[in-house]
């Protein structure tokens, strides 16, 4: 016998919440949100194999030549520009040591790379679909953060992630 399953059906486990957790759980039950991302891949997968046919060497070598990482570079380069301008004044004694800046950076790169895992940037089936999910990351990065990630906070945090769902049925159409 399996160890960690049984024959028996499941029992409906909201049955046994109190009437004010129950709608919360229906909302944040771990199976709707693998059901939801599950769509999600199914749905780029259909697109894939429909467009299996139009996918090219030059595509191919665009995605090598502008991967994730160097697409997020691309985009935070202003971030990155501040840090090294910030380090053409600094001295080894000087109070400021380019630790606001730095941190900016680094946030900005981890939050463009997660929203080109979350817009399946890697998966992309064109040239022209590549640059419009490189545009739209750095276009939201900007109404959400500004232009130089200053504003990185919770709040702003839960925005990006909500118009990145958004913005994911318009890239995967």
């Amino acid at each position: 016998m399996w160890p960690f399953g049984s024959s028996k059906p499941e029992k409906d486990v909201t049955s046994e919440l109190p009437e004010e957790l129950k709608d919360f759980y229906k909302e944040v039950t771990p199976t709707k949100q693998r059901v939801t991302s599950d769509s999600k891949d199914e749905r780029v997968a259909k697109i894939l194999n429909r467009q299996k046919a139009h996918y090219t060497h030059e595509l191919d070598q665009f995605k090598r030549d502008y991967s994730a990482q160097k697409a997020s570079a691309i985009n935070c380069a202003e971030l990155q520009a501040a840090v090294l301008k910030c380090y053409e004044g600094w001295s080894f004694f000087g109070a400021d040591n380019c630790s606001a800046e730095i941190k900016r950076a680094s946030k900005c790169n981890e939050l463009q790379e997660r929203a080109f895992q979350k817009l399946r940037y890697n998966d992309c089936y064109s040239q022209r679909q590549c640059s419009a999910i490189r545009y739209l990351v750095d276009q939201l990065f900007i109404k959400n953060f500004g232009q130089l990630g200053e504003n990185v906070n919770d709040e702003s945090q839960v925005n990006f992630e909500k118009d990145l769902d958004n913005a994911f049925e318009k890239v995967w159409k």
